[in-house]
């Protein structure tokens, strides 16, 4: 991103990001680019002399104009709530000498370790959860965000089941425009819309939005260390993908095996922020959450069969779940109807109630499946919106 001898166009970036005219940068090198973004840490000499680090992420055309603020304003979001949980956001906008081109610069905090302490995590998430408003009262986020690599649109819902509703139509459109059209897929996501959705979210009529990280995977928190004295050493979050939704949608990711976080976590969750009414759809209400994170996988892997079986059996199952009708559910395949919630007594005699399930991560591909690729695209690329993301 940028060069011994070519840093006239960061130092414009950084005094127009929110820096004082005059700051000088001392150095550059990358740190942690994926993707769909490149990165890297600036260090930079304020004009009073104090030298700091700064975390400068950047990415091309249109996708990366909306991936750039949506990053920033979910930081922002998050950082006015609970400052020393994520990076203090400084600014986002377009590169002088490169227009089409946009950056997002935060403080800089190196994630040196996962986050080691269940409890300490869930303390500062819960107060995310619960200290945060939604500036109109309203589910969703004003501006795109990205899921890693995979748009959420911008959306405006005065009731959760719209708001999710909206965001599982988008995600399952967008993923049919990658992998291709699918009968079967087709009939299971009206079902669930029709059936499922209503059933699960409409009984929430006591929630009110709360603020979420959005992709909180282990990779993107941990225990932040910098040079610099801003949160160093403090539990926190990257890479946000921020939106005012139920608070238990945040906890959907962590059904998956792969994801990192355990049941530890959850736990630890649950004895800070007490279930939603009602409380028996909790297991259910967190298999329909999980399925986010499977969809968003079959978009970032085109052509990987197994997501799309994994999008099939999870939508399937809910499908016929509840098939008998609204106020009669079947077992969850392979889930003691008994076990489903367990009633657990921490220290202080609170009883919270933890869910048990968990999605195995899907079995790699055989010969034959890997022959059924949908699509030529590569994995290697980045698909935004259906497009490939531009890069640097």
């Amino acid at each position: 991103m940028f060069r011994a001898g070519r840093t006239r166009d960061g130092t414009l970036a950084l005094t127009r990001a929110g820096l004082p005219p005059g700051t000088q940068i001392l150095s550059a090198s990358r740190h942690g680019s994926d993707r769909w973004a490149r990165s890297a840490k600036v260090v930079a000499k304020l004009p009073d002399g104090t030298v700091r680090p700064y975390f400068l992420r950047g990415s091309a055309g249109e996708s990366g104009k909306q991936m750039m603020r949506g990053e920033y304003e979910s930081l922002l979001a998050i950082w006015n709530v609970v400052p020393t949980f994520c990076p203090r956001p400084i600014g986002w906008g377009a590169f002088k000498s490169k227009p089409n081109t946009y950056y997002n610069l935060s403080v800089f905090h190196e994630r040196v370790s996962s986050p080691p302490d269940p409890g300490a995590f869930a303390t500062m998430l819960a107060r995310l959860h619960t200290r945060s408003k939604s500036p109109d009262g309203r589910f969703g986020f004003p501006v795109a965000t990205f899921f890693g690599e995979v748009l959420n649109e911008r959306v405006g819902a005065d009731s959760w089941e719209e708001c999710f509703t909206a965001a599982i139509r988008h995600l399952l459109a967008l993923d049919e425009e990658i992998n291709g059209a699918d009968e079967a897929l087709v009939e299971l996501r009206e079902e669930l819309i029709a059936r499922v959705i209503p059933r699960l979210l409409r009984p929430l009529v006591k929630i009110k939005p709360a603020l979420i990280h959005g992709d909180l995977c282990l990779s993107n928190a941990g225990i932040g260390d910098s040079d610099s004295v801003e949160g160093s050493g403090n539990v926190m979050v990257w890479r946000p993908a921020a939106m005012y939704a139920h608070n238990e949608f945040e906890l959907g990711m962590w059904r998956a095996v792969v994801n990192g976080f355990d049941r530890r976590f959850l736990r630890a969750y649950l004895k800070q922020v007490p279930i939603s009414e009602p409380k028996s759809d909790f297991e259910d209400r967190n298999a329909l959450y999980a399925l986010r994170h499977v969809i968003a996988c079959s978009i970032r892997y085109p052509g990987s069969a197994k997501y799309r079986l994994a999008i099939a059996d999870e939508m399937r199952a809910l499908v016929r779940r509840f098939s008998p009708g609204p106020d009669k559910a079947l077992p969850l395949p392979g889930v003691d109807e008994e076990e489903t919630l367990v009633d657990e007594v921490d220290g202080d005699g609170a009883t919270v109630l933890v869910g048990t399930g968990t999605v195995a991560p899907p079995p790699p591909l055989n010969k034959a499946a890997k022959s059924e690729k949908v699509g030529n695209r590569a994995k290697s690329k980045s698909i935004v919106g259906g497009k490939l993301v531009k890069r640097l």
